[in-house]
């Protein structure tokens, strides 16, 4: 959201302040909303547009609420026990705004299903995507490396990657780099260990100036997630030169396009075959970058911005 409030020439004022861990998290949460109820009680009439789901809502009636929804993966049927806690947060915030943006036609798809009443209220608006660096930092890598940004969570099915590295002889001094989050846990460590592959698959932390410089390197990003609300990581890698391989699942094929090469995600050789494609063919790989520029052009803020400004005309 600040990309919108910067393109709607919108104030930045932060309210309150926030502890990490519970029960600080819920204690932070509740003093900052009350926070948030003086303010808007101290400026008049304003629309109020949510990008997470309040642990309670003070909102003061007459203000028109608006709430994204990023994605409905703690609904999903396998994982709906563990994140119940959550989706109540979520939903009840969703019964209460006058409308809900979607960040990509498969969350809406998703909220159809599971809370079809709250589908009619629901708009899709998709995101933009800038460059995140104008001055990117090389690479302090001097062999070829495929990068993988983000969590390592189940649902992000990393573990696909260490099996496609193993089931290819041929990767050589060829290195996977993880950026962001977080350490390799003793899991992670351990199939890595038995796969022999220590020294190929390293994780380590980048600021924006350092990942655009890792994107406009690497050979391609590898995104082998399960589930995923948008895939921001796409867009970023394909506005800095960077060819995308993911995976053909949820709202993947809806934001690579015809740019991205897809590949079951449950197949290590399919990974493994698309990765030497692209080492080993300069032209495909170029096809993919010019492709994918393209591509990420398509996803403007400017776009974002006036759809949002029509959205809260309405509701006001």
């Amino acid at each position: 959201m600040p990309q919108i409030a910067a393109e709607l020439g919108a104030e930045e004022r932060v309210i309150g302040d926030f502890e990490g861990k519970l029960p600080g998290r819920l204690v932070s949460a509740s003093e900052n909303e009350w926070k948030f109820r003086q303010y808007l009680r101290s400026r008049g009439r304003a629309v109020v547009h949510r990008t997470q789901y309040p642990v309670i809502d003070m909102i003061p009636s007459g203000f028109p609420k608006v709430v994204t929804l990023h994605d409905m993966w703690t609904e999903r049927p396998d994982v709906r026990a563990l994140g119940a806690f959550r989706s109540g947060f979520k939903r009840r915030a969703m019964e209460g705004s006058d409308a809900i943006v979607c960040v990509s036609d498969n969350t809406f798809n998703d909220l159809r299903e599971h809370w079809p009443k709250l589908a009619g209220k629901a708009v899709v608006i998709k995101h933009g995507v800038r460059s995140i660096s104008a001055y990117p930092v090389p690479a302090p890598y001097d062999h070829p490396y495929f990068l993988y940004v983000g969590a390592r969570e189940e649902r992000k099915n990393f573990a696909i990657l260490i099996e496609a590295f193993r089931a290819c002889d041929r990767f050589g001094d060829v290195k996977l780099v993880c950026v962001g989050g977080g350490a390799f846990n003793e899991a992670e460590q351990a199939l890595i260990a038995g796969a022999n592959l220590a020294g190929a698959i390293v994780q380590r932390r980048a600021n924006d100036d350092e990942l655009a410089g890792l994107y406009e390197s690497a050979v391609a990003l590898l995104y082998p997630s399960r589930f995923e609300g948008f895939g921001m990581p796409l867009l970023e890698a394909m506005l800095h030169g960077c060819p995308v391989v993911s995976s053909p699942l949820t709202c993947l094929p809806e934001i690579g396009g015809a740019a991205a090469l897809y590949c079951d995600a449950d197949d290590p050789q399919d990974w493994a075959a698309a990765m030497m494609r692209l080492i080993d063919d300069e032209g495909a790989r170029a096809q993919c970058v010019v492709l994918g520029r393209q591509r990420a052009a398509e996803f403007t803020w400017d776009d974002a911005a006036a759809k949002y400004l029509k959205l809260y005309a309405g509701v006001v």
